[in-house]
């Protein structure tokens, strides 16, 4: 079951080849090597939607400005480019079914890496724009307030899109970001009919949200609104605090999107109850064959998210439609749901009752108004946040957990419906085939299993009632921002890295200023403080930290101190953090890094110097290479090491580390400390090529028309990272 469009969307535009010639060059790796899976309208045919959440891989201006893929001028710190570099892609195989293989070639590698080491930094994009500050929006929700009588006031609150801004959004990104709030909100909401944001003050950067349209109440909105790490930093007069009834009005666009996507935030915020029974109860939707031709069904044994047997069902109730998925994890020695199905024939197999419990029970339902909302339980009908691993994977990031309701609307952005798509009805084909059923006891089973004319026309009444709510919330012509609908889009851009520089905007104070305050902080707020200094940080470990900022650079928290960010979720996928002191040292100073990962691998480290000579700092004649344990920092050098780091050279030093499973040698790079005490590589450019192409992987070769190779092995997991320093 895969997600079907909403209307028949037009020819996506493929982004044209730029004009200069490095990037022409990236373009054309890019376009050979990752357009098949990150690429709107070049996605290979097995396909359904891009990877990753990457669906613009071949408009070079947009990656250049996403800095989860790219910082400029630092391939090394590049995602986009460590990930070839590491060759974890692009993969051996991947998708819905095994990859071509693709041989890059190290012209390849430099190409992508040239394009990035010659762009200029990011904020030139929007030099000219002036950022808003907290001092702004507090004017601005006081201004509207004073628009409205009491009892508006008293129901209205605010979404600011000020992040986006002053992040040196588009204009087409920005109006994105206004219909995927009001996808959100109505995604949320407990009433009858759609509804619209209102944009009002601050040049249009606030939406405007009645509460009462909604169905929400004030304690509704603050227990969210108080979990907002940047509210601390917008402080409103008393006057506006009164005639809104709350110190925390605004939260920003992109937290919202993210922090009410997530279960159990989601769960609480809709008011959805604990159980999938009492679920069913309040929506009264009946899971019984009491009107024959209401349920449609369809049973696989694999999919793409699913890793065992699935049943998928859609019904009718008086709400609209539920698509209910049962999840069943490839269990040894329990049988097969489809023999299971045919060996309770003789009694009632089309009642859940008669099919084997399922591991995970999945909901996407019709909410009042027409829009969507989810649902996850487990085995025993408890309703849960994260459905486990071992029975669905996230098709859209295979190394994280399929989330409720996030990974829901990442797969599910067109709304509720769904159709088969080069799928074969694996229980309908089962029960065509099976002898030992009587005629009638087929023919009752296969009821449930229309053909594919039955199918389109369930589908074409879900898709017409769905237009009907975007209409009415105003969002009848919404296109794509990256490939990605705006929902996702929105969501995608809170979970980027940001700098110190985005979070003075946020407070509207000096950097230094917050660096100072976040340096003298806890242990978690230092080390975010000292790692900002040199580049970004995942917006999720800044939130974590924000609050403590906030009271320490001298801003009054809302609610006596009860602004509690949530603790940030552990990396899903493989995370190198490398640290340094400071960022500028002076000639003959000491150098101590600090280093730690998410997983248990082997760190290499090296530096970089200003002419392009690479040298192995880690491990070295006097430290060897040890397994870095998860989570745990070390120092290099060690406190006990008999060796110290001294920089000599004026200029810029680029640190790089590699941390590896396995132990393996990384990049072709071999030492032989009887000769040197740290292993020198020369000219890194240089050294990269010779080493892209004679390390000596395997590469599976290409597949001959018609025939069937098995998925490649994962690659082991990997990361990578960089810093600059500077030296004077």
């Amino acid at each position: 079951m895969l997600l079907a469009p909403l209307a028949q969307a037009a020819e996506p535009v493929v982004p044209a080849q730029p004009a200069d010639p490095a990037g022409a060059k990236a373009y054309r790796v890019l376009e050979t090597s990752c357009a098949g899976c990150h690429q709107v309208g070049r996605l290979r045919a097995t396909l359904t939607r891009p990877a990753a959440d990457l669906a613009n891989i071949l408009d070079l201006e947009t990656l250049a400005r996403n800095p989860a893929l790219v910082v400029p001028g630092s391939a090394d710190a590049s995602p986009l480019y460590t990930a070839i570099q590491g060759r974890t892609m692009p993969p051996e195989g991947g998708g819905e079914q095994p990859a071509d293989d693709i041989a890059l070639s190290p012209a390849d590698l430099l190409a992508v890496r040239d394009w990035i080491e010659q762009l200029p930094p990011a904020t030139a994009a929007c030099a000219d724009r002036v950022p808003v500050t907290p001092a702004m929006l507090a004017r601005a929700v006081g201004a509207a307030a004073t628009k409205l009588d009491a009892a508006r006031a008293a129901t209205t609150r605010f979404i600011s899109l000020a992040p986006l801004h002053n992040g040196c959004a588009t204009p087409a990104e920005m109006q994105a970001a206004i219909d995927a709030v009001a996808m959100l909100i109505n995604s949320l909401s407990l009433a009858l009919e759609p509804v619209r944001p209102t944009a009002t003050g601050a040049d249009g950067l606030l939406l405007a949200v009645d509460l009462a349209a909604i169905g929400w109440d004030h304690e509704r909105w603050d227990r969210l609104a108080f979990r907002a790490p940047a509210v601390a930093f917008v402080t409103l007069d008393e006057a506006t605090q009164k005639s809104l009834g709350t110190r925390a009005p605004v939260v920003d666009a992109d937290w919202f999107a993210d922090a009410a996507t997530r279960a159990p935030i989601y769960y609480d915020v809709l008011g959805l109850p604990d159980t999938l029974g009492g679920l069913l109860a309040n929506a009264r939707i009946d899971l019984s064959e009491a009107t024959p031709g209401t349920v449609h069904r369809i049973g696989l044994r694999t999919s793409v998210v699913a890793r065992g047997n699935r049943l998928i069902e859609r019904r009718p109730f008086a709400g609209g439609t539920a698509w209910i998925a049962r999840d069943f994890a490839p269990t040894a020695g329990r049988p097969d749901l489809f023999d299971m199905t045919v060996a309770a024939a003789g009694g009632d197999a089309t009642k859940p009752r008669a099919l084997p419990q399922p591991d995970a029970t999945l909901l996407h339902f019709s909410l009042p108004n027409g829009f969507p909302a989810y649902f996850a339980a487990n085995a025993s009908g408890q309703r849960i946040n994260d459905v486990p691993a071992s029975v669905l994977r996230s098709g859209r990031h295979p190394s994280m957990l399929v989330q409720a309701a996030q990974s829901c609307i990442g797969c599910h952005a067109g709304g509720p419906v769904a159709r088969v798509r080069g799928r074969t009805d694996d229980l309908k084909a089962r029960l065509l085939v099976e002898a030992g059923l009587a005629k009638d006891v087929r023919d009752r089973l296969l009821a449930a299993h229309p053909e594919p004319a039955e199918w389109l026309k369930r589908i074409d009444e879900d898709q017409a009632r769905l237009r009907r709510a975007l209409a009415a919330a105003g969002l009848g012509d919404v296109g794509t921002i990256g490939g990605l609908a705006p929902l996702p889009a929105l969501i995608a851009r809170y979970q980027r890295p940001v700098a110190i520089d985005e979070i003075a905007n946020m407070a509207g104070q000096e950097p230094a200023r917050l660096l100072a305050a976040g340096r003298s902080g806890s242990l978690a707020l230092a080390d975010v403080a000292a790692r900002l200094a040199f580049g970004r940080v995942a917006r999720a470990e800044v939130d974590f930290v924000l609050p403590e900022l906030a009271a320490r650079a001298g801003f009054a928290v809302p609610g006596g101190g009860a602004v509690s960010a949530a603790a940030p979720p552990l990396a899903a996928v493989p995370d190198l953090i490398l640290k340094a002191e400071r960022p500028v040292y002076q000639n003959g100073d000491l150098l101590v890094l600090s280093v730690r990962a998410n997983f248990t691998c082997a760190l290499t480290v090296l530096t970089l110097d200003g002419k392009g000579r690479a040298t192995v700092l880690y491990p070295n004649e006097f430290e060897g290479s040890v397994a870095l344990e998860p989570n745990r920092e070390i120092r290099i050098p060690g406190d006990k090491a008999p060796y110290q780091l001294r920089l000599r050279d004026k200029g810029s030093e680029t640190l790089i580390g590699i941390c590896a499973a396995g132990g393996k040698a990384v990049d072709g790079i071999h030492h032989d400390f009887e000769k040197q005490r740290f292993t020198e590589l020369g000219d890194y450019r240089a050294f990269l090529s010779r080493a892209w192409g004679t390390d000596g992987k395997p590469r599976r070769p290409a597949r001959k028309p018609g025939e069937t190779v098995e998925p490649a092995q994962p690659a082991e997991p990997q990361a990578r990272t960089a810093i600059r320093i500077r030296i004077e």
